[in-house]
């Protein structure tokens, strides 16, 4: 946490998706979530905002991180606004909770499995269950675009696809 003066918004990551055979939320197939906004407190200091992707997104000092059942709401991460901060929370599968004087939550990835939870109204089937595949917090180490491994990752989302035959 670092001291502020002055008002301080914090905006939050959006998910990078895949999806098959239309724009429908309920047609994602992959999804990385974004990293919650960071904001600040009542007192001036910066806050934490939780780190996007994995299973569930990271908790920020205000805000919780979406999961894969829950979350701010199914594929958008939570706003707010108050007097002089906010927090965005992160897109995702669920997006992250917003952050009232502090640092919002980030937003969950997901991975369609046969084991996978799928909301009502979800469009894709039991064809297109992908296996081998997982989904990486943004706290954890994994490989970067240009190569090598990092951890956390700015700046506009990025995907790889290798066909396994």
């Amino acid at each position: 946490m670092g001291r502020l003066t002055g008002t301080m918004s914090g905006q939050a990551g959006g998910a990078a998706d895949m999806r098959l055979g239309g724009t429908e939320l309920t047609r994602r197939v992959l999804v990385a979530g974004g990293g919650g906004g960071r904001g600040s407190s009542s007192t001036g200091y910066v806050e934490d905002a939780g780190v996007g992707g994995g299973s569930s997104g990271g908790r920020g000092t205000s805000g919780a991180g979406g999961t894969q059942t829950g979350g701010s709401s199914f594929g958008v991460g939570g706003s707010f606004t108050s007097g002089t901060s906010f927090a965005g929370g992160g897109g995702g599968w669920f997006g992250g909770e917003a952050g009232g004087n502090g640092g919002a939550g980030g937003g969950s990835g997901y991975v369609l499995t046969a084991s996978s939870y799928k909301p009502n109204g979800y469009l894709l089937g039991s064809e297109y269950y992908l296996s081998n595949a997982q989904t990486i917090a943004g706290n954890q180490s994994f490989p970067a675009p240009s190569g090598g491994n990092e951890t956390g990752h700015s700046g506009n989302g990025y995907a790889r696809i290798t066909l396994v035959e």
